[in-house]
């Protein structure tokens, strides 16, 4: 019985470690796998448990299945599908590097009692352990993962390369120095303080992913940034080219306005204001919501709305000097528009499509109110878009609700806010 344990269990235990990798994966991916495309390439994964290959080499085959899943049946972008499967196999690898150099320290103490009793245990407790410390990490990774998978021009190779160094270090640290058994010489029972720097080296692993991670969200907030202040300069850009050509041409049509009324001829003066009116607010803002980073995201789901039929109306306004930052405000309107635009693109031709965004203040309390027209479904499944929006909420204390009234779909969003502005309304619904 305890030799058959012993065969079975390091590919009890190997299946559990990858099922782990492919699940903290899923949830990179913000999606869960669907079950038949998935068990192919989970299969390959765990007969790659088997092949007589060096280490390194099944580290790069999971996490190359791991990038063909992401990549391929997920149609998530290349360079964030591979990033994110050497950072699942990488973050369990180091999740069981951690207690390997512990164990030996337990089994000197507990093994001398019953040694296949104790030792046993030592094995049981260090495998559960590590899966515990992934689950942990993998969930502290998760909650934060909306800050830094969103923006797909992030520089791969500064992420990426000190992952899979991370990778092959640990991963080789766990595989060769340790294996699969816990060793005691009878003679020096003794366990080495050699396993020290051994477990240093991997904390410091875990403690670097971190830090990348942390680079990584950073990178990805100035990219965003960047795209967005550099879209409002050109169109800041283009309008004052327009407010120029018009105030130049200004004294001429002042001049055929005057020679159309001393005609007498006031309908087609009326008629030249309209066209000058009409091209005056052709150069101003669509929207002004005190956030030029908003003002840009909302011109363009405008333009792609209204290219679909679809009326698109805001009125939206964020306090003066409120902590709110442009990246979590992004994050909020841009999934909660998208998913309006699919909702409303679905709908008949002959149907009303529309997007409404409003805000209300009250208290330290900023309401944002997204309205579309939807299909009238009472089945209604969240989906990533809904999922980034909650986590970004709740930085800030507050919350989302869906709401549905006949055709109508409603997500109300409340934020937490620390200043007050006369410009909104106080009024809360």
């Amino acid at each position: 019985m305890t030799l058959c344990f012993s065969a079975l269990y390091p590919c009890l235990a190997g299946f559990g470690e990858i099922l782990a990798q492919w699940l903290f994966f899923g949830g990179l991916l913000g999606k869960r796998a669907a079950s038949l495309r998935i068990l192919p390439l989970f299969l390959l994964s765990c007969l790659g448990i088997f092949l007589p290959l060096p280490v390194f080499c099944k580290f790069l085959l999971l996490a190359a299945l791991l990038f063909l899943y992401g990549a391929v049946f997920c149609g998530r972008p290349a360079g964030y599908s591979l990033f994110a499967s050497l950072l699942a196999v990488e973050l369990t690898q180091i999740c069981y590097g951690i207690f390997q150099p512990v164990l030996p320290f337990f089994a000197f103490l507990l093994c001398r009692a019953h040694p296949p009793l104790f030792g046993t245990l030592c094995m049981l407790a260090g495998d559960f352990l590590s899966l515990g410390l992934a689950f942990f990490c993998g969930r502290a990774i998760l909650r934060q993962s909306v800050r830094w998978n969103t923006a797909q021009d992030v520089p791969l190779l500064p992420t990426a390369l000190p992952l899979l160094l991370l990778l092959l270090v640990s991963g080789g640290i766990a595989h060769s120095f340790y294996g699969n058994t816990v060793t005691l010489d009878p003679a020096n029972p003794a366990p080495s303080l050699l396993h020290l720097p051994m477990l240093l080296v991997q904390l410091l692993s875990m403690l670097s992913v971190f830090c990348i991670l942390h680079t990584r969200q950073s990178v990805s907030a100035l990219t965003a940034q960047n795209f967005l202040h550099a879209r409002y300069t050109a169109e800041t850009q283009a309008r004052w080219r327009h407010t120029e050509a018009l105030r130049h041409d200004m004294k001429n049509h002042l001049a055929v306005v005057r020679g159309l009324l001393e005609k007498g001829d006031s309908m087609s003066a009326a008629a030249y204001l309209a066209a000058l009116d009409a091209a005056a607010a052709e150069i101003s803002a669509p929207f002004q919501t005190n956030r030029p980073a908003c003002d840009v995201l909302l011109t363009e789901k405008a333009s792609c709305a209204e290219s679909l039929g679809i009326a698109f109306h805001s009125t939206l306004q964020i306090p003066d000097s409120c902590p709110l930052e442009d990246m979590d405000l992004c994050i909020i309107l841009a999934n909660a528009l998208d998913n309006a635009v699919n909702a409303c693109s679905s709908l008949p031709p002959d149907a009303e499509r529309f997007i409404r965004i409003s805000s209300w203040l009250q208290g330290n309390f900023l309401l944002i109110t997204i309205e579309n027209s939807f299909n009238g479904s009472p089945h209604i499944c969240p989906g990533t878009g809904l999922y980034n929006i909650r986590r970004t909420t709740k930085k800030y204390g507050g919350a989302a609700e869906i709401r549905t009234t006949g055709g109508v779909f409603r997500l109300h969003v409340l934020l937490s806010i620390s200043q007050h502005s006369s410009r909104i309304s106080h009024h809360f619904h």
